[in-house]
């Protein structure tokens, strides 16, 4: 039974399933949820957390500001009202720092 955590099989080019990673986005929200929208929000990431950061930081520079709100433009092509409220708490990260990320 292959180990779902060995990082070696990022070297042969197939697609890697992360686990639990809707659970971490969700927890990154639930926490940006609760800060004023002019905090500077920094994210930095070591080893696999530098992955998850790469993540996150993609996943705001895929929804620029200026589509928030739009049914359009939802994470994933999720247009639920929901989807605007995560996109918007996302786009709260400013920076992320990726160190040692695979």
């Amino acid at each position: 039974v292959a180990d779902p955590t060995d990082t070696s099989e990022s070297l042969t080019g197939r697609p890697i399933t992360y686990i639990g990673v809707e659970d971490s986005i969700s927890l990154v929200e639930s926490f940006l949820s609760g800060l004023p929208s002019d905090e500077f929000v920094a994210i930095f990431g070591f080893s696999q957390g530098g992955t998850f950061a790469h993540v996150l930081a993609s996943l705001v520079a895929a929804r620029p500001s200026e589509e928030l709100g739009s049914a359009e433009t939802g994470p994933v092509g999720d247009t639920s009202e929901n989807s605007q409220v995560r996109c918007k708490d996302l786009q709260k990260i400013c920076c992320v720092i990726c160190a040692g990320a695979f």
